[in-house]
């Protein structure tokens, strides 16, 4: 008799395990197999290259511009935001995951961590959405464009897919990441 509840302990511990939590609208959480989960990255049409550049920012105490750009690269097994420009060079290791009509784009970690980190592994820096037009649309949340002083609409198009040879020309990927 104790064998059998043995048994069905750890065939229903084993079933339990084998499930995650994932997060959808309005924070309410529904559970799924893992064996479901990202399995369609490899073949998922945001595996690539994604640039933002910022719009130039002029100052009244200094008349160079300021700068700033974002290049986001998806992989089905691993991926990268960067951000450089004025003051600032951020290199993160991201994750992603495939919601309706988007991407939410997940921070893992920093490779340059600040004393005290911005982020907790699992925020959700941004998300990628195509609207009723098919246009790539950002919806900021814990990362937002540097530049715009709180002046940008979530919902407009910042990011464009692109080459990644060319994307990271533009970029001056291999400088950042050396940094």
């Amino acid at each position: 008799m104790k064998k059998t509840i043995y048994i069905i302990l750890f065939i229903l511990l084993f079933l339990n395990c084998n499930q995650k939590e994932k997060r959808i609208n309005d924070n309410k959480v529904e559970t799924i197999p893992k064996n479901e989960i990202h399995t369609n990255k490899k073949d998922s049409k945001w595996v690539g290259c994604y640039i933002y550049e910022e719009q130039p920012v002029r100052e009244i105490n200094n008349p160079a511009a300021e700068t700033m750009g974002w290049y986001l690269e998806l992989t089905a097994n691993t991926s990268k935001l960067l951000i450089s420009g004025f003051q600032t060079n951020k290199v993160y290791d991201c994750d992603y995951e495939i919601i309706e009509n988007g991407i939410n784009i997940i921070f893992l970690k920093e490779k340059y961590p600040p004393p005290k980190p911005l982020y907790k592994k699992g925020n959700i820096l941004f998300q990628l959405k195509y609207n009723s037009k098919n246009e790539l649309c950002t919806y900021w949340e814990k990362e937002e464009p540097k530049l715009a002083n709180g002046k940008y609409e979530n919902g407009t198009v910042f990011f464009v897919k692109k080459d990644c040879v060319e994307a990271r020309k533009l970029i001056n990927y291999d400088a950042i990441i050396n940094f």
